[in-house]
Formats: C-alpha cells, structure tokens, sequence
C-alpha cells in the first residue's frame, strides 16, 4: 500500500489501511510514512498516526 502511494517521490506519504479488529470488525485508520535517515544515514521509513511530528 505505502509503496503505490509513494510513486510521487515525496518524504511524506498518506495512506490508509484497514486493521481487523475483535469480532472481525474492520477499521479504516490513515498512517503517515515519514522518509528521511537513521542514526548512522542509513535509510528509515516511519509509519505513524497523522497527528504525530
């Protein structure tokens, strides 16, 4: 899912996703993926809720 909506190149990617919930109930949340650079410049993706820096 983050992979189809990251084709724009940016470091910032919205997406949404649906978790199975108890008793099979599914539930629509969006993610951020944030792109940037470890601890030692290596590559990271962090996937967050939307309100959080």
């Amino acid at each position: 899912m983050l992979r189809l909506h990251s084709q724009n190149g940016g470091e910032i990617v919205m997406f949404k996703v649906y978790f199975l919930m108890q008793g099979n109930k599914k539930k629509l949340v969006t993610l951020k993926a944030v792109a940037g650079s470890g601890d030692n410049g290596e590559p990271v993706i962090t996937i967050m809720l939307p309100d959080v820096d």
